[in-house]
């Protein structure tokens, strides 16, 4: 299975490998007086749920047939992308309060309710990242505004460098080049 979203809706889809037959829409959850109310969203395989953010500032626990298990608020204004590092068991959040840093885990007591812990924030990252790159092998992550990167050290919890103005239009992709130490970025 896998899932989509537009303005409109959440669509979970399954996928069929037999030639000539399409991908099967086994559900979905329309957000008709909304629009754009799941801004993000992310497969949290571990806990066997997808986790949202939507425009109401909650986070929304959806079950693997896409049905809302809980609502979760929290006090980020916009939350624009969710990235998971299953190996860390952590969840990136970019958007108008920079990048953050979750964990989502179950309560032990009788409720069994989730649970989503704020771990920190980076400090002295820009605010408003339209666009967050994760790459784990390096330790870093990319927060993207406009023409500019900060690099940020998932170690260090801080900014390790800023890529000023790099292109003439918005940056849409950066990573490190390891062998010859640089970052590389591109537009469109």
């Amino acid at each position: 299975t896998y899932i989509s979203w537009d303005v409109k809706q959440v669509l979970l889809w399954k996928f069929d490998f037999r030639p000539n037959h399409s991908p099967k829409l086994l559900h979905h959850v329309k957000f008709s007086n909304q629009p754009n109310f799941i801004c993000a969203i992310v497969n949290v395989p571990r806990m066997k749920v997808f986790l949202a953010a939507a425009l109401d500032m909650t986070f929304k626990i959806f079950d693997r047939n896409l049905r809302l298990l809980e609502s979760i608020h929290h006090e980020e204004r916009a939350i624009l992308q969710l990235e998971l590092d299953a190996e860390k068991d952590i969840i990136y959040s970019s958007g108008a309060n920079g990048i953050s840093v979750w964990r989502l885990y179950r309560n032990t007591s009788v409720d069994k309710a989730h649970i989503m812990e704020k771990l920190y924030s980076f400090e002295d990252c820009e605010k408003w990242v339209t666009h967050m790159i994760y790459e784990p092998r390096f330790n870093r992550v990319y927060a993207i505004k406009e023409r500019s990167v900060q690099v940020l050290s998932t170690t260090r919890r801080s900014v390790i460098t800023v890529l000023a103005d790099v292109h003439d239009a918005p940056v849409n992709v950066v990573c490190w080049y390891e062998r010859n130490q640089f970052y590389m970025t591109g537009c469109r």
